[in-house]
């Protein structure tokens, strides 16, 4: 769907609600609150950054706890497309890290399934991009 003039007011819903499903995961991210994060993932989810994958919600703990991603991260809006009950997602970000020495750039791909009528994060990939402004890919 690239036009959102064709959207009817149930896939507008459904816009809204993965735009907000993508802000809460920043938020919950940076105040540190892992069990609602984890609540955004479904339960067969994956993860992928730094060459690593991470599977089911066992595994998107692992990775939070080993990340320490304390401090701001900026989500832009996210570019979302719509395929029934599935989506996709792509969404730049900012973060810069409590130390304040540590700054990161890149891009979240998301694959987005709505179960029981929620729209929850099946899988996530984790794109970075480097100070010289090489791209670090997820896998």
């Amino acid at each position: 769907m690239e036009d959102f003039r064709d959207l009817d007011a149930h896939e507008v819903a459904d816009m809204v609600e993965i735009q907000d499903l993508l802000a809460r995961y920043t938020r919950l991210v940076d105040i540190g609150d892992v069990d609602s994060w984890l609540e955004l993932f479904t339960d067969d989810c994956t993860y992928v950054v730094h060459g690593r994958t991470f599977e089911g919600k066992a595994g998107a703990k692992e990775m939070i706890t080993l990340a320490t991603p304390n401090g701001v991260h900026l989500g832009a809006s996210p570019v979302i497309r719509l395929h029934g009950d599935s989506a996709t997602s792509s969404q730049s970000f900012f973060a810069i890290l409590a130390d304040r020495k540590t700054m990161r750039i890149g891009w979240y791909d998301d694959d987005l399934s709505k179960k029981n009528g929620r729209w929850r994060i099946a899988s996530r990939r984790v794109t970075f991009v480097r100070s010289d402004g090489s791209i670090r890919p997820p896998i």
